[in-house]
């Protein structure tokens, strides 16, 4: 195992380690942020735990143990909201590194949290939460509607990939004539709890009053996708 945590306690002395398993560990202890924007300057010391499970194919989760993030960005289990779930992908895949992470997105989430505390906005613009910060991206790469965006992500693992369906988008092609390629090249290494989240995210979001043929073949689509993704995470982050 590497990931970084080697060359740990030389950049944070005050964090500790703990390994679980071959991809996973635990990291614990403070951190000492120093950063500046403009005039304002964060000094500061804050407790963490880092989880991570299935590294890096699933993004750590952190949370805050000193009790001073308030009413900032954290989510319904107390982990930090540091990003979207495909943005943490993208970045912890390219850098592997757990040093990485803690640079990358929790010492700026501190900083921004007390920015946000003293001026009531985030120095680098707020971001938008569950679906409404996942549809950009996907409208962006699918050229899609936000209802057949849905139903696309229902077929974003290879165990419910179908490329010899329709394609939601009614183009009249076989899925993997049509979106199918764009689709299977996105997620080819996108974890399933990633996918689930994302999914989940999109269909709670989701903002249409289309009907017929099309809402009803998401609804199919997605409660055929829960049980798949219930079967497949009961191994808690292993497929």
């Amino acid at each position: 195992m590497s990931f970084g945590l080697s060359k740990l306690t030389t950049h944070f002395p005050s964090l500790d380690v703990e390994i679980k398993g071959k991809d996973s560990f635990e990291v614990f202890g403070n951190i000492y942020v120093n950063a500046r924007w403009g005039g304002f300057v964060v000094d500061e010391w804050f407790s963490i735990k880092i989880t991570a499970e299935n590294f890096p194919a699933l993004p750590p989760l952190c949370v805050e143990t000193s009790g001073k993030v308030i009413n900032y960005h954290v989510n319904p289990q107390k982990d930090l909201c540091l990003g979207s779930p495909r943005v943490l992908h993208e970045e912890i895949t390219a850098h592997p590194d757990i040093v990485f992470y803690i640079n990358k997105f929790v010492i700026p989430f501190f900083f921004s949290f007390r920015y946000h505390q003293q001026y009531g906005v985030s120095p680098f613009g707020e971001l938008e939460h569950g679906g409404d910060g996942l549809f950009p991206k996907y409208r962006e790469i699918f050229k899609a509607s936000d209802l057949v965006i849905c139903t696309l992500l229902t077929y974003g693992t290879k165990f419910l990939y179908r490329g010899h369906h329709p394609c939601p988008c009614v183009s009249g092609l076989r899925l993997r004539k049509c979106h199918g390629p764009r689709l299977r090249a996105l997620f080819e290494n996108y974890h399933p709890a990633l996918l689930q989240t994302d999914l989940e995210n999109c269909a709670s979001s989701l903002k249409t009053r289309e009907t017929g043929q099309q809402k009803t073949l998401f609804e199919t689509r997605y409660a055929k996708a829960k049980k798949v993704f219930n079967a497949l995470l009961k191994g808690r982050g292993k497929v």
